[in-house]
């Protein structure tokens, strides 16, 4: 009879509760259950940033490399693009590296875009940003600076369209960019002798 007597015992939380006294001796009871609780909310805490752009980023930037049902998946996993292991263990060490978007126009760009996503080669960058970094642009050095036509013609007061098309007719490079844009003439884009 004495090895199923039932003991009330208070745990530390102030919790009273009735145990068999067996499994209390033997020391299989360490509290009300409370701790078991507290531990597994500690093992299973959220960030809390499921719902964040950044969080949205984080796994489309892993479906991009890793799930080929994705659309994207042939312009990156596709081609070899992956994700650095410790952004890969958890969205907390993402964002650790990261932080938060600078704004809502802004989302992760890779500066080497045939490099992989990792620290080192990441930036939280505009539309603008990214669509001038891009496989198809065509970047051209000038004064010892290297950018694609779009940002020279920003850079150098152009209008949109002005250095590509004299690129695109021949001129050289130096020509093209230190000629004025004459205004209100249409002269022949045709490089001269």
């Amino acid at each position: 009879a004495g090895k199923h007597r039932e003991w009330y015992i208070q745990c530390e939380c102030g919790t009273i509760k009735k145990a068999m006294a067996c499994n209390f001796t033997r020391g299989s009871i360490k509290s009300c259950g409370c701790k078991k609780f507290h531990y597994n909310s500690i093992a299973h805490k959220s960030h809390g940033m499921s719902m964040s752009s950044e969080f949205l980023a984080w796994h489309n930037m892993k479906a991009r490399c890793y799930n080929p049902n994705e659309n994207a998946y042939n312009n990156y996993g596709g081609r070899g693009i992956t994700v650095c292991g410790r952004w890969l263990e958890s969205f907390e060490n993402f964002y650790a590296d990261m932080g938060d978007k600078p704004s809502d126009n802004h989302s992760i760009d890779r500066i080497d875009v045939n490099g992989n996503y990792e620290p080192v080669n990441c930036r939280w960058a505009t539309s603008k940003q990214q669509s001038r970094n891009t496989r198809v642009n065509v970047l051209v050095d000038f004064n010892g600076k290297q950018q694609c036509v779009a940002s020279w013609e920003d850079e150098l007061g152009y209008k949109r369209g002005q250095l590509g098309q004299r690129l695109r007719h021949g001129w050289d490079v130096v020509r093209a960019f230190t000629t004025p844009i004459e205004k209100h003439t249409r002269r022949s884009l045709t490089p001269q002798s």
